[in-house]
């Protein structure tokens, strides 16, 4: 694989289990037959569902 991150550094797959992308080939790759928006993948720890699910303050 050749595309970049914002760093400039190679793209690494992301999710195997599951599967995701829009090719679900594990990896943040589009083209122009993709009308969504399918750029962003992020590893996180679960914990992060805790903070998003806060009330705004």
């Amino acid at each position: 694989m050749n595309t970049k991150n914002v760093l400039g550094t190679e793209l690494v797959p992301c999710s195997y289990d599951p599967i995701t992308g829009y090719f679900r080939d594990g990896c943040c790759t589009t083209d122009n037959s993709d009308a969504g928006s399918h750029l962003v993948c992020v590893k996180s720890h679960s914990r992060i569902f805790d903070v998003l699910q806060r009330p705004r303050q």
